[in-house]
């Protein structure tokens, strides 16, 4: 990509705030007093997640804001690391499925894994 398109930067910083937001929510998730303050749905999605879960849940947060870094530097590799992070984010909804209140829970995985996916489609076709 020789010459980047308004469009292209719109996105690009759009996609970093969002994973900002979401490696916000990882580290605050950590702390008892924050999660305590949580509607009981999510509080019990947080308190009962499994360690893998949580390990797919950092790596969806930081893999999210490390590829949204080198889709903003046209790095041709961040198109697979949103991959990545779609996949991960699916993963962090598998425990959340069999739970009660799961659908006004599960809808922020599932989300992120959608815009991780289509940000790496993006990545693919703009980047190359």
């Amino acid at each position: 990509m020789k010459f980047a398109t308004l469009m292209f930067w719109i996105v690009a910083v759009l996609g970093l705030l969002w994973n900002m937001l979401t490696g916000l929510n990882f580290v605050v998730q950590g702390d008892p007093e924050f999660v305590a303050t949580m509607p009981e749905p999510y509080r019990a999605v947080v308190e009962s997640r499994p360690l893998w879960a949580t390990a797919a849940f950092g790596l969806a947060a930081f893999g999210g804001f490390a590829a949204s870094v080198m889709m903003l530097l046209r790095r041709s590799e961040a198109s697979l690391l949103f991959f990545i992070t779609a996949i991960a984010s699916l993963v962090v909804a598998l425990p959340i499925l069999g739970m009660p209140g799961a659908m006004s829970v599960i809808t922020g995985p599932v989300f992120s894994a959608i815009l991780a996916a289509g940000l790496g489609a993006y990545c693919r076709k703009v980047i190359g």
